[in-house]
């Protein structure tokens, strides 16, 4: 995914969706289970994958960022925990999702556009809907500027001593 944003191509990321077709059986999972060093961290990252959510840095960086790829579910509901959270869910929406159409088109939270394949940390927390519209073909405008890219923790070349 990561390897994507480096050329501002977010459609490429989509293509991965292949990985999150492949359903693994009772006894796969069984086999994988032993000598499990990743205290369910690839359990973690493979359903946030499934709804459409990676973290690049895994959100140890000062304003955690989600990137968004097409999820396998047509709605999914995250039930926030008051207790932590001040919004009470977080909800994602893929519009004409199927096998063919894996590649957004368009985004939206809240109901305003969204032209960036990212979002924060605090955007998920405090609720809200991120609606995905989803094609056959990748729409290679949609997050492809350079504003679009998500923060980077590197500074740029304008910034570098010379």
């Amino acid at each position: 995914m990561q390897y994507a944003l480096l050329d501002l191509q977010p459609a490429l990321v989509d293509a991965d969706a292949d990985i999150r077709d492949n359903h693994v059986t009772a006894d796969e999972h069984q086999e994988r289970k032993r000598g499990d060093e990743d205290q369910g961290q690839a359990g973690a990252l493979g359903v946030m994958m499934a709804i459409g959510l990676f973290q690049v840095r895994g959100g140890a960086e000062i304003e955690p960022v989600y990137e968004i790829t097409s999820p396998i579910f047509d709605r999914i509901t995250v039930q926030l925990d008051p207790d932590y959270y001040p919004g009470r869910k977080f909800v994602i929406v893929a519009r004409n999702n199927s096998r063919e159409n894996r590649y957004i088109q368009s985004a939206a939270f809240k109901g305003r556009p969204l032209t960036r394949p990212w979002f924060y940390h605090r955007d998920l927390v405090n609720g809200g809907t991120l609606e995905l519209i989803l094609g056959p073909q990748p729409n290679k405008r949609w997050g492809s500027r350079c504003e679009d890219a998500p923060p980077s923790m590197t500074p740029t070349l304008a910034a570098l001593p010379p």
